[in-house]
């Protein structure tokens, strides 16, 4: 609703009278907003992303993932210790 409104508002202020001064303001008003926007933008660099990995440094780094998780599947439970001593 407020933007018929103020549509309207323009139209009127354009075309009846002081057209040229008026559509002059608007679109620096647009440009000027229009740059505020893009200012406010988070800028992306390069400087925050790492290089990829070799298939070497990949196989170092997962080398021990399989140890870090003891409910992994194929990871046997180790038992509780007992009070007697362990069956033979």
């Amino acid at each position: 609703m407020s933007v018929l409104l103020a549509l309207q508002t323009l139209s009127v202020w354009m075309f009846d009278g002081g057209g040229a001064v008026t559509a002059t303001a608007v679109v620096g008003l647009g440009v000027l907003l229009l740059a505020w926007a893009l200012r406010a933008l988070p800028v992306t660099s390069d400087t925050g992303q790492r290089p990829p990995l070799s298939r070497r440094d990949r196989a170092r780094r997962t080398m021990f993932v399989r140890q870090r998780d003891p409910d992994a599947a194929g990871r046997s439970r180790p038992r509780a210790p007992s009070p007697g001593p362990a069956p033979a």
